[in-house]
């Protein structure tokens, strides 16, 4: 997969800059792979440390880039995937167009080569693009079905929106907690339906994986997300961040209740999901058509009379 990953990196079209390289504790024969595109590429660079997880290697590039390099732009692609050889000059040629302080591509859910986007994609990508603001950024979160904003990777940021900012070291689902603050404070977002990252579908990997205790982070991970739209006062974000939470403790207690046979684990999970559905249910306007998963797992005997009337209802419909 990472001499795929690099390839397309040192192919782009987009030829000026650097290709910081975190070999992160491997064993897989991938710091050998690393050494050898250094030297064949002036633009490489390694660095490498003890295995300490996605976040922490993305901290490293970044602390390493801002120590040596005039950096104006800064770009994460993840180890199996790889992208479209315009990609990085079509979401150049965005920033400056629209003179925003991040460009969003779509990605493609890919398992194998053969899936990839190819051809010349530059007059598609910009003629459907757009520029949204902090709001709608964040709304975007939720409401767009290609989770293009959820994730770190398809995306060009001005290098002023990680100065400060590092990711959370020692959890999963670090995206999670650090997207939504990137979005907030990048303001002004060009971005563009055309998929441009080839997002590969890795069945080892951590999230893909034999669930564990550890996917669980997801839970204070949306807890932090929904308190902050709350705090900036974007009443739609949080309707819809509460809706998605409400999925996710449901998705959830039953992922651990099948694999974990923890009962404590299983009582936190539901009295969270029996708290935030009564707390929110008004406000949010939770309804068994927009968080059916919510109202199967707190009223399973009651949604089953209800989906079977639902659904004579909807056939007399379609009847008259």
């Amino acid at each position: 997969f990472l001499r795929r990953c690099l390839d397309s990196i040192l192919n782009q079209t987009f030829t000026d800059f650097k290709c910081v390289l975190v070999d992160d504790g491997s064993s897989d024969g991938s710091k050998e792979i690393c050494q050898e595109y250094e030297k064949k590429d002036e633009r490489v660079y390694v660095l490498y440390q003890k295995q300490k997880g996605v976040s922490s290697a993305r901290n490293k590039g970044l602390e390493f880039v801002f120590a040596n390099f005039p950096c104006k732009y800064i770009g994460f692609v993840d180890s199996d995937d790889w992208i479209h050889p315009q990609m990085y000059e079509i979401l150049y040629k965005l920033l400056k167009e629209y003179d925003a302080n991040m460009s969003v591509c779509s990605y493609k859910d890919v398992k194998n080569e053969n899936e990839g986007v190819s051809g010349n994609l530059i007059e598609k990508a910009l003629k459907n693009s757009k520029v949204i603001y902090q709001e709608e950024a964040l709304e975007s979160l939720f409401t767009t079905g290609n989770d293009m904003f959820g994730l770190v990777m398809p995306k060009l940021y001005k290098s002023d929106l990680f100065k400060n900012r590092r990711f959370k070291e020692g959890i999963i689902y670090e995206d999670v907690r650090s997207c939504y603050r990137v979005l907030y404070d990048a303001k002004k977002i060009s971005m563009t339906t055309c998929k441009l990252y080839n997002y590969y579908y890795n069945p080892s990997s951590i999230t893909k994986s034999k669930y564990t205790q550890e996917r669980l982070d997801i839970i204070p991970a949306m807890e932090e997300q929904i308190s902050f739209f709350a705090e900036c006062g974007y009443a739609k974000a949080y309707k819809l961040g509460v809706r998605k939470y409400l999925y996710l403790l449901s998705y959830h207690g039953k992922l651990a209740h099948e694999n974990l046979g923890n009962i404590q684990i299983d009582k936190m999970i539901k009295k969270r999901l029996r708290e935030l559905f009564w707390k929110e249910r008004k406000r949010c306007n939770v309804t068994p058509i927009n968080s059916p998963d919510c109202y199967n797992t707190l009223f399973p005997r009651i949604m089953h009379l209800y989906w079977y009337i639902y659904g004579l209802r909807r056939r007399k419909e379609h009847d008259t």
